[in-house]
């Protein structure tokens, strides 16, 4: 241990012991009382800004105060004489405060680490690299040669020569900075521009997320964040319907979905379908992220089906044929003991990824499906290892031309619109042991029976490329 070293942590006890005060304040662990009165001297700074100025002196004459023998308490005929107060002092090596110090210390490089872990995969996007100007194409092989046995994508991220991957949101955010840089400048100098407001409720926000009770309450609203959103939107209707009919101005032809409909994405009837935000996000970031050449040219979608069934070691669960009869008296079946793994489909059955929807068809050459356009489904060749079975890495062979989109993946389908009942937040949709009876989330039938079967639908898009179809040729 170097000397500096030394010197360095038997004196850093002070920033620790405001570190921890500071924590005590934000994170309420010194009771309601304390934090309120930092946070209505917070206020006070933001509606008198010039306050700012005698922070010193008041940080100043707080410590010297802080440093008188106060008496203690009354014993007998009199107070108590207080300690004397200790003179700021090195802590000793191999003390309990030197190895407290060591201690916070090694927890401050670890929340360090954590900081700049969670920051590492987004900072790229900051980077500027002469790549950004290069205009990106897809690559090419030529058929007949020994890579093209075994077709897939290419996916790999291009980079700006140091293997650090090249973010294609870069100019966009220097774009967007650039261009709002000068508007924001003048807004704020604007003479009605509410800072004192923007800095009170900037700086009282942080108080209030960090409170336990809204903690609580994100915990346990967090799963039925989907159902307020979904009653949010409802009552946002009505609210604009009431104001376009208070101003005299056509109503709007949107209409309510009833809370059990909404809730499975609007089906059944419904003239509102509207997808969650995640997949309206992630679409807008797929798009962004296309090229020019892939932009401009024909794209459609193709689809796979993700399968998996439920299996209880607890419970004997018995075949179901097509018309619902079963063939034994099971036991009762214990969702919350099972787990759903694609390992647990049986033999006979329909495999872990399929390209029908049934399981069962369009799994052959040329039968690929595309999402309710028929005429789309003339892109679907064999798959990699021409039986029909959709390779590890989730690709197979498309007609000549067609590519899959390379900077993009495969998305799920968390509408579910093609069961007719919708699906689970995560896009599932839960039939029963033949497949059959499609419900939006697991249930448990008369007799211990219930959804134990369940499938997902991944869609991915593809475009075409015309002067890759006439090499091909």
């Amino acid at each position: 241990m170097s000397n500096n070293f030394r010197r360095f942590v038997s004196k850093v006890g002070p920033v620790f012991w405001l570190q921890d005060r500071i924590e005590e304040i934000v994170l309420w662990k010194r009771g309601w009382r304390r934090t309120v009165t930092w946070m209505a001297v917070y206020a006070w700074l933001c509606y008198f800004p010039r306050m700012v100025l005698l922070i010193p002196h008041a940080v100043v004459i707080g410590a010297i105060l802080a440093t008188y023998p106060y008496g203690g308490k009354e014993q007998g005929g009199g107070a108590t004489p207080a300690a004397p107060p200790q003179p700021l002092s090195a802590a000793a090596e191999g003390s309990a405060p030197w190895q407290a110090n060591i201690q916070a210390i090694q927890n401050l490089m670890g929340a360090v680490s954590d900081l700049f872990t969670l920051a590492e995969p987004h900072v790229h996007h900051f980077a500027l690299s002469p790549a950004h100007f290069k205009d990106p194409t897809s690559t090419y092989t030529k058929p007949g040669s020994s890579s093209s046995a075994k077709p897939t994508t290419n996916t790999t991220t291009p980079t700006n020569g140091s293997n650090t991957p090249v973010s294609p949101y870069t100019l966009h955010i220097l774009v967007i900075l650039t261009l709002t840089f000068p508007l924001l400048a003048f807004v704020i100098h604007m003479p009605y521009f509410p800072i004192r407001q923007v800095f009170l409720f900037g700086g009282l926000l942080p108080f209030v997320f960090t409170h336990p009770w809204v903690g609580r309450l994100l915990a346990v609203a967090g799963p039925y964040g989907h159902v307020i959103s979904t009653a949010l939107y409802k009552h946002g209707i009505e609210l604009n319907n009431a104001v376009r009919g208070f101003l005299g101005i056509r109503k709007s032809k949107r209409r309510v979905v009833d809370d059990d409909k909404a809730e499975l994405g609007g089906v059944e009837g419904g003239t509102i379908k509207r997808q969650p935000l995640k997949m309206v996000i992630r679409r807008l970031m797929d798009d962004d992220r296309l090229t020019d050449k892939c932009w401009n040219s024909e794209m459609r979608e193709v689809e796979l089906w993700e399968n998996e069934r439920f299996a209880d070691a607890n419970a004997t669960t018995s075949s179901t044929s097509s018309n619902g009869n079963t063939n034994s008296n099971p036991q009762s079946l214990s969702l919350s003991r099972g787990q759903w793994n694609k390992t647990n489909l049986r033999p006979t059955e329909r495999s872990a990824w399929t390209r029908g929807r049934d399981g069962w068809s369009g799994v052959g050459p040329g039968a690929l499906s595309t999402s309710g356009n028929a005429g789309a489904d003339a892109i679907g060749g064999g798959v990699s290892d021409g039986q029909g079975e959709v390779s590890s890495n989730l690709t197979f062979s498309l007609a000549p031309g067609w590519l899959f989109v390379e900077t993009e993946d495969w998305r799920k389908d968390l509408v579910g619109g093609w069961s007719g009942v919708g699906a689970d937040p995560d896009g599932w949709v839960y039939t029963n042991d033949a497949w059959l009876g499609a419900r939006p989330e697991p249930y448990t039938a008369a007799g211990g029976l219930g959804s134990l079967t369940r499938r997902r639908r991944w869609v991915r898009r593809v475009w075409y490329d015309k002067d890759r179809a006439e090499k091909e040729k």
